[in-house]
């Protein structure tokens, strides 16, 4: 999943395509935008989670240690 991108150009437009008479692009064509690297030094929301944490999680999903270990 790409956080650090924006789906508008330097502008403020939407992101357009060059061949098609400045079309605005498809999200297949633009794929994950434009990246924008001040964006990443804002992460959102972030788990402070570690190993034991998620393996508790699927314990208590009811996964057994044998279907862990596969």
């Amino acid at each position: 999943m790409m956080t650090t991108e924006d789906s508008l150009n330097n502008t403020l437009k939407p992101i357009t395509e060059l061949m098609v008479n400045e079309q605005p692009t498809s999200p297949l064509a633009m794929g994950a935008g434009h990246l924008n690297p001040n964006k990443a030094l804002d992460l959102g929301l972030v788990y402070d989670a570690n190993t034991e944490d998620y393996v508790r999680l699927l314990y208590t999903l009811n996964y057994t240690k044998k279907e862990l270990r596969r």
